[in-house]
């Protein structure tokens, strides 16, 4: 067995098509089929039927399929560290959220940037859900998202407590809310709401001060939108309300941010795994941002 002939299963396992799977590695047919013939006559299984001019995976073939790739996943991941490791080359995968926790990032970065001179950054922002995701998946080093419990977050993962931010209730500058100095769930139950995706965390959290307040039915979030920048041009053209931290809205004059009654400040937190903090670049950004806010307090 050969990562060359795995790499042809699983091209013709993604394509359905030997003629496919050929044409993406610019092999001939027969190089792609003699590959497979291999990995059957080694394990003695039969991987593939054909069907006319496609293929079908047996039972056992689709599990190979799933140990081939995560074969793949874990070369690929091997190949890369080892040429990082060569090149004496630094990286730092960092999470974001798309308002609280990137304006935490660069509110630090800003200070503290020469420190990070030899160290090559990637930055990903999605959600909080979405992050935690990505970094239990090894795809991040560590997060800075919202922990809108305020409760200790998974077993599986570390984290500390940078800043806090304040939860907003926002609606356009236009809107009948927009001269009330403090809001109510009763004043906002029947308002139709925009959010993001994968905003779970932050829906929950509106939710209990919508069951505190005794209404069970909770908030009215009528669209969800890939991009926050479009939710927040709805709340602004005043056709829905939101629930955003106030980062969010803090450079667009056509929304008003109230606090809503019940509501609590959120903390800011950066989390991490025991895998990624093995790494020394990541231990050093962890230590120097809680630095960083423990002085800022």
């Amino acid at each position: 067995m050969t990562l060359q002939q795995l790499k042809y299963y699983c091209m013709v396992c993604e394509c359905h098509s030997i003629t496919q799977a050929a044409k993406k590695f610019f092999v001939t047919q027969p190089a792609v089929t003699a590959a497979i013939r291999e990995l059957e006559k080694e394990y003695a299984v039969r991987l593939v039927d054909k069907e006319g001019k496609s293929i079908r995976l047996t039972k056992a073939g689709e599990g190979f399929y799933q140990y081939a790739s995560q074969m793949l996943d874990h070369a690929k991941e091997f190949d890369d560290q080892v040429h990082n490791m060569v090149k004496h080359r630094r990286n730092l995968r960092i999470g974001l959220t798309k308002s609280a926790g990137s304006a935490a990032y660069m509110e630090y970065f800003s200070n503290e940037a020469e420190k990070y001179q030899n160290v090559e950054i990637k930055v990903t922002v999605d959600s909080t859900s979405e992050l935690i995701e990505k970094l239990r998946d090894k795809k991040l080093d560590a997060v800075l998202i919202l922990n809108h419990s305020g409760n200790p977050m998974e077993n599986d993962l570390k984290w500390a407590e940078l800043k806090t931010t304040e939860m907003l209730y926002c609606v356009s500058k236009n809107h009948a809310l927009a001269h009330e100095e403090r809001i109510t769930v009763p004043m906002i139950a029947k308002e139709k709401m925009v959010s993001t995706k994968h905003d779970h965390h932050k829906t929950e959290a509106l939710r209990q001060i919508f069951l505190q307040a005794g209404y069970e039915e909770g908030p009215q979030v009528s669209w969800r939108y890939d991009q926050q920048s479009t939710a927040l041009q709805m709340i602004a053209a005043n056709m829905a309300t939101g629930y955003f931290p106030a980062e969010a809205i803090r450079q667009n004059d056509g929304i008003v941010g109230k606090q809503l009654e019940g509501d609590k400040p959120v903390p800011i937190c950066i989390a991490w795994t025991k895998d990624s903090w093995k790494q020394e670049e990541v231990q050093q950004f962890i230590k120097e941002i809680m630095k960083f806010y423990r002085a800022v307090r």
